[in-house]
């Protein structure tokens, strides 16, 4: 236990306002991702998918970090707030599974499995990027959405959105590299350091950026240009809640110019 005459450095250099940001932004980037897929399909929305998407999300999250904290423990009232949405977020994840389609009730039970078992899994070489990357393209394009059409737009569409959650997976894992060698995760900032790690990172955005610009989805190719800017800054990525904000901001981007018609 920290007691209140050592306080973690992570509660003192970031403002409870900012921890809460960065605990929130994966659901806003699932919602950013959903309505990329929306747009380059168009398929209708399903309303208990997206329900299920953004309850899975927020339950997965506030799991893994309530059990795998390490060194970076969170504050009191964030440990509680955590316990809670994912009580919360489990339920109405559990609801709302009894209104989607079999296949999407199949994909939501092997999902929560891995969100379960994550913290084993990573464990395994490179497992963290694949996993998650894997995962979000997934479950972001057939949660959320009524049996999209396998079309050339699709696959293209699935190939950027890959690249860059792959991207931005990599980039989120630079802040926990000390962490992450001491525990034999093995990531790729762990394998090939900061430097290394973000030219990667830039390389994948960018073939993300052009995928995406080829096909004229302009908010991901801008999203995954600001990966490319990201990338560029390994010491800001390396700061506990900013890194990941900037990060999840990149991502978020796509679904607020869609939202507001920008795109």
């Amino acid at each position: 236990m920290i007691g209140a005459s050592s306080r973690h450095p992570f509660s003192e250099a970031f403002p409870p306002a900012l921890l809460a940001l960065q605990q929130a932004l994966p659901v806003f980037v699932g919602c950013s991702l959903a309505m990329v897929a929306h747009r380059a399909t168009g398929a209708s929305y399903s309303i208990p998918g997206l329900a299920v998407l953004l309850c899975g999300i927020a339950a997965a999250y506030s799991f893994d970090r309530l059990i795998d904290a390490g060194r970076n423990l969170p504050p009191r009232w964030l440990r509680r707030a955590l316990a809670v949405v994912f009580v919360l977020a489990s339920l109405g994840m559990l609801l709302m599974a009894a209104f989607i389609p079999a296949h999407c009730a199949i994909l939501t039970f092997l999902f929560s499995v891995v969100g379960l078992t994550y913290s084993r899994l990573k464990r395994l070489p490179l497992a963290k990027t694949f996993l998650i990357t894997v995962l979000w393209t997934i479950a972001c394009i057939v949660l959320p959405l009524q049996s999209p059409a396998v079309q050339s737009s699709l696959l293209t569409m699935a190939a950027s959105l890959a690249l860059a959650v792959s991207a931005a997976c990599i980039l989120c894992d630079l802040k926990d590299v000390e962490e992450d060698r001491a525990r034999a995760v093995i990531t790729l900032p762990v394998l090939l350091g900061a430097r290394t790690t973000c030219l990667v990172t830039a390389a994948l955005a960018a073939v993300a950026a052009v995928i995406a610009a080829w096909e004229s989805r302009i908010g991901l190719a801008l999203g995954a240009s600001l990966l490319v800017a990201a990338s560029c800054f390994p010491r800001l990525l390396q700061r506990n809640a900013l890194g990941t904000i900037v990060v999840d901001a990149a991502l978020v981007l796509p679904g607020l110019l869609i939202l507001f018609h920008l795109v």
